[in-house]
């Protein structure tokens, strides 16, 4: 979502006050840009992460209170060593997966996806807030 402040201030204007609202995101890392295609973006053109300094300024603009905030790269990581391994042991995904919607090149964008995260690229991060 390229208008992220825009996106915030309509999520602040439909909770009710107090109300928590969390989020999950990739934020751009430190390591330099993306490889593409990813499932969000085929290229860079397309692609809108931001840091996670402009996020906490966007959600604080909006009226959020950030309330938790987790890097969750570690965990990430230790899920595609398990989804790796499965692969080397010949495990073969489920023909009804995510290449039904995102097409033939869902295998580049996840490997994509394995790579930015592992070379710090982009950061998963889980987001707890509270409107004030």
């Amino acid at each position: 979502i390229q208008d992220k402040p825009g996106l915030y201030r309509e999520i602040f204007r439909v909770l009710k006050p107090g109300a928590l609202f969390g989020l999950y995101d990739l934020l751009k890392g430190e390591k330099g840009g993306l490889y593409f295609p990813v499932p969000w973006a085929p290229d860079a053109a397309c692609s809108f992460l931001v840091t996670s300094e402009e996020l906490r300024a966007a959600l604080r603009i909006a009226g959020m209170e950030v309330v938790g905030w987790w890097d969750r790269t570690r965990i990430c990581i230790e899920w595609i060593a398990k989804i790796e391994a499965h692969r080397d042991r010949g495990f073969r995904p489920s023909s009804l997966g995510p290449q039904l919607i995102l097409g033939s090149n869902f295998p580049i964008m996840a490997n994509n996806i394995f790579l930015n995260i592992k070379e710090g690229r982009c950061v998963p991060t889980q987001v707890l807030c509270r409107k004030l």
